[in-house]
């Protein structure tokens, strides 16, 4: 009896701590599986709308930053003669040439002069270019007004002539020979072919001789066709006013 009392108190022990153990490790799974071991928070929709208006406006203010920069954009001047682009990153463009000189980050403007015969100086009148050189100066034997040389009275001794004709000390003035002159849009005939300006630019030109253009021609240089040969004397180039050669026959 004593033997079965005992395998029964430790059968009712067995138990009861077999059923303990398993109430532990339930409550234990429960916990686990309710929270993962973290704490949770509830987001509601205005968190995510309040998040994404948040991110586009960094962008915006990144962007801001970077299309600003801290530098000026604009030409500005690095030599006497040459300017170049300054973006507001402050690096650097378009480099490009002054023809006259860079002043105030800005090319200043070339003189232009009015196209024309007049009077050079007191004693010589001469053409004027675009460009304020002269070309055809001539000296005039009762000197130069408005433009023109003086008409010299045939029947007016040597004592009626107010002043000798003095040449200029700073340059000397050229025989003037009278050449003759094509425009641009004329032809001519000489020596029985067709001669024309084919095409004309400040200080050269081409021309065609008898249906044969030539390359491009300076002031001094000849092309010659069948037996003719024609000299560019002078290019007579403005813009928006005369586009002439004189020439020669050689």
């Amino acid at each position: 009896m004593r033997k079965i009392f005992l395998l029964l108190s430790l059968l009712i022990v067995s138990l009861l701590i077999f059923g303990c153990a398993e109430v532990v490790e339930k409550d234990i799974y429960d916990t686990d599986s309710s929270d993962d071991g973290y704490d949770t928070v509830d987001l509601d929709d205005n968190f995510y709308a309040e998040s994404d208006e948040s991110n586009v406006k960094n962008v915006d203010d990144a962007s801001e930053t970077k299309e600003s920069g801290d530098c000026e954009a604009g030409w500005k001047c690095i030599s006497n003669n040459k300017m170049v682009y300054l973006n507001d990153d402050c690096s650097f463009g378009e480099k490009k040439d002054c023809s006259t000189i860079c002043e105030n980050n800005t090319c200043r403007p070339a003189k232009v002069c009015d196209v024309g015969f007049t009077c050079y100086n007191d004693d010589t009148v001469g053409y004027q270019k675009e460009d304020c050189s002269w070309i055809k100066k001539k000296l005039c034997e009762a000197g130069c007004v408005d433009d023109d040389c003086v008409e010299v009275d045939e029947n007016a001794t040597v004592e009626d002539v107010v002043d000798p004709i003095v040449e200029d000390e700073e340059e000397e003035s050229t025989p003037v020979v009278n050449f003759d002159q094509i425009n641009i849009g004329e032809e001519i005939t000489l020596e029985d072919m067709p001669v024309s300006l084919y095409i004309i630019e400040s200080g050269r030109v081409k021309i065609t001789i008898d249906g044969k253009n030539s390359n491009w021609l300076a002031e001094g240089e000849s092309f010659a066709r069948n037996g003719l040969t024609i000299t560019v004397e002078e290019v007579l180039f403005q813009e928006y006013g005369i586009k002439a050669i004189s020439y020669s026959v050689g």
